[in-house]
């Protein structure tokens, strides 16, 4: 089943509103960004360093966390 219609399967069985889903979401990444703040992945995420045009960019957090998230 694609992803998008196993959620709306999801929402659907368990009475999920999308201002539910939107207000989880943000919550979500609001409790990430802080917990990335405290140090709490820092033995899960690995740096790497890439050689780029500009010169050497280092990787050392996770990117998909979305601190200013807002509804």
């Amino acid at each position: 089943v694609p992803q998008g219609i196993s959620a709306e399967l999801i929402a659907e069985r368990w009475q999920l509103t999308r201002e539910d889903l939107d207000t989880l979401s943000v919550e979500s990444h609001q409790r990430a960004a802080r917990a990335s703040d405290e140090g709490r992945f820092a033995d899960e995420i690995v740096p790497i360093k890439v050689d780029t045009e500009d010169g050497v960019v280092e990787f050392a957090r996770d990117e998909g966390i979305r601190p200013d998230s807002s509804l």
